[in-house]
């Protein structure tokens, strides 16, 4: 008897989101293009209304057969929930089918057999982007690149990540057009920065394009679709290749919305920003999310935010050089940094954030450390004297599951300077909402960039 895939997405969804991620799409879209027999179901955890019962249940109900595969995507965000789910499954109603999990919580589990310790009631696991691994398994294949079963010898391999290969989930209607969306150009990341898990899964320092044909197709679709008005594109970095990244900005050009785009400040260019602002010009509201983390050079230097290539503080005036060039473009950008970091002062904090907006007119958004699974910081937690703590009751907090553990303390930061801290980063988010109300209200957000690009020529 044929096994059957069905997906069960646990989702943490703001107001906009569709309740159908990317990932999922994508999923799906594979295996619909194969042929492969399938369902999938999501919630969004965030909601109100759910509950690991009604999950429990729902499955039970539609699934419960030897048969029938379930798997979920595990993240930081679901990992409890999933961890609770699986166990009612097994050993509560003793569900007859198999449980698979993927994910970024499973893909960066380096150690041999190590995934049957977090997850000891799973029969399944597959590291790395699982379009390809799910399909190979379900097609009858034998030993399927990234597949772990359960009690077997672990590899630690990670699926074949082949974007190219990849129908769009939009364009075959699996995904529908809504007027915010994620999308993605390439995956993977070249940098090697030790609190994040976009680095492949391997931690090999690859990435990998989608094909230039579909994403010039999918472009056209959300511009004459007149539906989609807010696209957050995925790519960790999406100027870390100036041709496609431009090939890329020329295909918008027209688009009647807002674009979002994670850069990398100190490889900005002129070949870039004059793209950008011909996008701006045609009418796209174009705005860069610049991962600037730290300025503080034990932090920036323990986190390997630069590589190996500069002394620390060439890195750092690097960063901080592009981040002032970028203000002449009057190109809309936000700033992003990191608190709890290694090394870390509430005094270097204070700096980081005044110098930011002593140089920018960004808007500032300030994180809390989490220590992501089988990232370096991770595994360093030890020697780095990090604390965590979960269960934070602090208004920064109010949207993210309270079993989610912060980094509080460690030998340069208190409890309570890491509060004073998440004080700073919630009036950074009050003035940003407050900035965000003022740009919504002028009737004419799009400035001509005709000046702009006379300088640069």
């Amino acid at each position: 008897m044929k096994s059957i895939c069905n997906l069960i997405s646990l989702n943490h969804c703001r107001a906009k989101d569709p309740i159908t991620s990317l990932g999922i799409g994508s999923i799906l879209s594979t295996l619909k293009c194969h042929s492969i027999e399938h369902n999938s179901r999501s919630y969004n955890v965030a909601s109100k209304n759910f509950t690991i019962d009604s999950v429990v249940q729902d499955i039970l109900e539609t699934s419960n057969k030897r048969n029938a595969d379930i798997w979920f995507g595990a993240f930081i965000w679901n990992e409890a929930y999933i961890q609770e789910i699986i166990h009612k499954l097994k050993n509560v109603h003793h569900f007859l089918g198999r449980v698979g999990i993927a994910g970024p919580q499973v893909s960066h589990v380096l150690e041999r057999n190590a995934l049957e310790c977090y997850y000891e009631d799973a029969d399944m696991f597959i590291r790395g982007y699982a379009e390809s691994a799910l399909l190979e398994l379900y097609q009858g294949k034998a030993n399927v690149q990234g597949l772990h079963l359960s009690g077997t010898k672990d590899f630690v391999e990670s699926a074949n990540c082949r974007p190219h290969l990849l129908p769009s989930p939009y364009l075959d209607g699996t995904l529908p057009l809504t007027p915010f969306i994620r999308w993605e150009t390439r995956r993977g990341c070249s940098f090697k920065c030790s609190f994040c898990q976009h680095r492949g899964a391997d931690m090999k320092s690859k990435t990998y394009k989608f094909d230039y044909d579909r994403i010039a197709k999918e472009i056209r679709y959300f511009k004459e679709s007149k539906i989609v008005k807010d696209i957050a594109v995925l790519d960790p970095t999406f100027n870390i290749n100036t041709a496609w990244s431009c090939n890329i900005l020329e295909l918008f050009k027209g688009f009647n919305g807002k674009i979002s785009l994670q850069i990398r400040p100190e490889i900005l260019n002129s070949k870039f920003l004059r793209k950008a602002l011909e996008l701006m010009d045609s009418g796209t509201n174009l705005v860069l999310e610049l991962g600037v983390q730290t300025l503080h050079p034990e932090s920036f230097q323990v986190i390997n935010r630069y590589g190996d290539a500069l002394p620390i503080n060439k890195a750092i005036g690097n960063v901080k050089s592009k981040v002032k060039e970028l203000q002449k473009y009057n190109i809309s950008h936000d700033i992003s940094l990191i608190f709890g970091l290694p090394h870390q002062t509430l005094e270097s904090f204070k700096q980081d954030v005044e110098w930011c907006e002593a140089n920018t007119s960004a808007s500032i958004d300030a994180f809390p450390l989490i220590l992501l699974r089988g990232t370096p910081l991770f595994y360093e937690k030890k020697k780095l004297q990090l604390i965590e703590k979960a269960n934070i009751q602090h208004p920064l907090l109010e949207n993210i599951q309270e079993f989610i553990k912060h980094v509080c303390s460690s030998p340069t930061m208190t409890f309570e300077d890491w509060y004073a801290m998440a004080d700073i980063a919630y009036g950074l988010l009050q003035k940003k909402k407050k900035k965000k109300k003022v740009q919504d209200s002028l009737l004419n957000p799009f400035e001509t960039r005709v000046e702009h690009l006379k300088v640069l020529h």
